[in-house]
This record gives structure tokens, C-alpha cells and sequence, in this order.
């Protein structure tokens, strides 16, 4: 219980980004549900739309809080100076460096396809696909950059 009082910004900062890349990937998939019900039969589709609607609640339920904490301490000056320094952020915009390049080689490989293969999906299928790998890539990347950090934390917490 005092642990969680007794939270540094840097860690206040992590934690929102661990939940922020949480609901990335949960966006990613919700992309991913919308594209794939556009080519199942409609029964499918409605467990798939309601799948979609259920990891919506979840993703506001899981970053809602933590933004909430984060923004009151932004505001009371407690993270200010932490927010670049911290391990995470930096890992953060790699990924999403990262994630951006895979945007561009997904679009490139979603021009083609669509012209070759499926030139009458709806056009919505087509972003959603673009934004299903673009978001899906950038949590991906985000955890995996920062995985062998928790790896080592964990290692240490169990020598304690």
C-alpha cells in the first residue's frame, strides 16, 4: 500500500506508458475485428462487433485512470521534469519511430494488394488493416524495447 504512495514520477510516467501501450494494442486489435468483419458471413460479424465494443470499454478502463493521476501530476508540477528523462518515453518514441516506417511499407504493400487482388473491398477495410499493423507494430515494438527491462526488474525483486 505505501508503495504506491511512495511513487516516483519516473514511475508514475512508466506506468502510464506500460497502460498506454496496453491500449494501443487493444485499439490494434479492435482495427483488425473491423476489418475481418467485413468478410464474414453476418452472424460472425456480430460477435465480432460486440468482441469490439467490449475491448473498447476495457481500453478506456484501463488508460482513463492512469491519464487521470498522470494529468493531476503534470498539473501540480510533480512529472514535468521527469516526462523526458524517463527510460520509458524514450522507448516510447522509438517504437512509434519505428511503427512509422512500418505504416509507409504497409501502405505501399495495401495499394498493390487492393489493385491485385480485391479491388472491390470497401476502402474501410483497407485503413483498417493500415491502422490494425501500424498500431499492432508500434505495442509490439514498445514492449518488446522495454521487455528486458522488466525482465531485470523482475530478477531483481525475486533476489530481495
Amino acid at each position: 500500500m505505501t508503495k504506491a504512495k511512495n511513487i516516483s514520477p519516473a514511475q508514475m510516467i512508466d506506468s502510464f506508458l506500460r497502460r498506454v501501450g496496453l491500449g494501443v494494442a487493444a485499439v490494434g486489435v479492435t482495427y483488425g475485428l473491423s476489418a475481418l468483419e467485413v468478410v464474414l458471413p453476418p452472424k460472425e460479424a456480430g460477435y465480432v462487433d460486440t468482441a469490439q465494443l467490449v475491448l473498447s470499454i476495457l481500453v478506456v478502463l484501463t488508460i482513463f485512470p492512469a491519464f487521470v493521476k498522470f494529468m493531476l501530476a503534470r498539473k501540480r508540477g510533480v512529472c514535468k521534469s521527469a516526462e523526458d528523462n524517463s527510460y520509458m518515453a524514450q522507448m516510447f518514441k522509438e517504437a512509434a519511430h519505428h511503427a512509422f516506417s512500418a505504416t509507409f511499407i504497409t501502405l505501399i504493400i495495401l495499394e498493390v494488394v487492393s489493385k491485385a487482388i480485391k479491388p472491390a473491398m470497401p476502402v474501410h477495410f483497407f485503413i483498417d488493416i493500415a491502422l490494425f499493423i501500424s498500431l499492432s507494430f508500434f505495442a509490439a515494438m514498445f514492449f518488446k524495447l522495454t521487455g528486458a527491462d522488466d525482465e531485470e526488474d523482475d530478477w531483481e525483486d525475486a533476489g530481495e
